[in-house]
């Protein structure tokens, strides 16, 4: 069974449309506006079934509610393969095609953990569950690298956008086929038949209002929200085009939907920017224990990180202001991996903290929260920083994310 958890990691991660997606919308011709209402629908649908469907992952089966969110992925992604229909407004067709996919993000999110930890848990080696995440997790960093750069030979190879849609779409059916394939008790009945002695429980322990009511509970889930947010923010709404502008300017297009245009050598660098950011990632996810070590305690560590982080959303915001100039370009490529590392870096030891802070029973019900918030956040924000960009450039997405930073910061004076 590891062996195929650490196959789903891959090709759950095999969306070699991801890195493009944002490009290809713009050689399409769509605004900023238009892009960050798309991005921000996708977000808001993944947003509202988020808990509707963990709870019909825990009573209908997990494995079959992560055979749907496959499927809903390849059906989105073959939507977008498509482009639109003579006949249909191509704004309307992506938004149905990213809705759909936004569907399948809600039915994936913690089904295959929860089915990871059930296994564990009945094969009797849950004390092996932190290695066998972290190996998973490895193979999921390694497999969205590598999905970055074949997309990038793949889109110079073959001058086609849509190639990669399908491909995605493919990997997504056989990541069906093999969730399909978990042993039937992995639905989750096992865990709900399992019966612990009855034991007497604290109700307050149950309270989420008096706990959310610590002094150190809330402003570290608004803290979260923020940073998270707006790291979400850069990535989705101002990696892709910031890179866009850049290699035009220095006469590397990409190319892609001109089957006629020039072929895009931007493709290659697309792709190798991908393979550099997740490599970081990797590498932040990795020290995260080390540098809790190196503290005195974990809120030490969050607000060091917290402030390089503002840091480098000003040095990004800075070089947007003219990415016509590759060397600034440049400059915001590191900035953006530097980013990616720590944003890697701090999940693990925020997750640390809060589940000393949190009571146990809510433990789950505080990281939903901290899901739904950050994915209602990031879906109000896009199509308005999508307006902001269209108007006064794309500079104002890196500086209205870093003064949001700022506001976020203030709650490091409390808890």
């Amino acid at each position: 069974m590891i062996v195929r958890f650490c196959l789903y990691s891959v090709l759950k991660n095999l969306r070699f449309s991801d890195p493009f997606l944002a490009i290809y919308l713009i050689e399409l011709g769509f605004s900023y506006a238009e892009i960050g209402g798309l991005l921000g629908f996708e977000k808001l649908v993944t947003a509202l079934l988020e808990i509707p469907s963990g709870y019909m992952a825990d009573h209908w089966g997990r494995r079959r509610i992560l055979a749907i969110s496959f499927f809903s992925h390849a059906v989105g992604l073959s939507i977008l393969a498509l482009g639109a229909l003579s006949d249909v407004p191509a704004l309307l067709w992506f938004f149905l095609g990213l809705g759909i996919y936004g569907v399948g993000e809600a039915f994936r999110t913690g089904s295959h953990k929860a089915i990871m930890l059930d296994y564990l848990d009945v094969a009797g080696r849950g004390s092996e569950s932190t290695a066998v995440l972290s190996l998973t997790r490895t193979f999921s960093k390694g497999s969205s690298a590598l999905a970055g750069v074949v997309a990038g030979g793949l889109l110079y190879l073959l001058n086609d956008y849509s190639a990669l849609f399908w491909l995605s779409a493919v990997a997504a059916l056989f990541g069906c086929g093999l969730v399909l394939s978990y042993p039937k008790y992995l639905e989750g009945e096992t865990a709900r038949q399992r019966k612990e002695p009855e034991k007497t429980i604290d109700p307050h322990e149950y309270k989420l209002g008096a706990m959310l009511r610590n002094p150190k509970m809330w402003p570290l889930l608004v803290r979260s929200v923020v940073y998270e947010s707006q790291v979400e923010v850069l990535l989705k709404l101002f990696l892709q085009p910031f890179l866009y502008q850049g290699l035009t300017a220095a006469g590397l297009p990409i190319g892609g939907v001109d089957a006629a245009a020039k072929r895009g050598t931007g493709s290659l660098l697309v792709g190798v920017n991908e393979l550099f950011r997740d490599s970081l990632g990797a590498v932040g996810a990795k020290n995260s224990a080390r540098a809790e070590r190196r503290f005195a305690d974990r809120r030490s560590v969050l607000r060091i990180i917290y402030l390089l982080t503002t840091v480098a959303v000003a040095v990004l915001t800075l070089a947007a202001v003219d990415a016509s100039r590759f060397s600034l370009v440049l400059v915001g490529l590191a900035t953006v991996g530097a980013l990616t590392f720590l944003q890697n870096l701090r999940r693990p030891i925020f997750v640390s903290e809060l589940n000393e802070v949190a009571n146990k029973p809510l433990r789950a019900t505080i990281l939903s929260i901290d899901s739904q918030a950050r994915s209602f956040m990031v879906a109000a924000q896009l199509p308005l920083l999508g307006l902001a960009a269209d108007h006064w450039g794309l500079w104002t997405v890196g500086a209205i994310t870093g003064v949001l930073m700022l506001v976020g910061a203030l709650f490091y004076s409390r808890g």
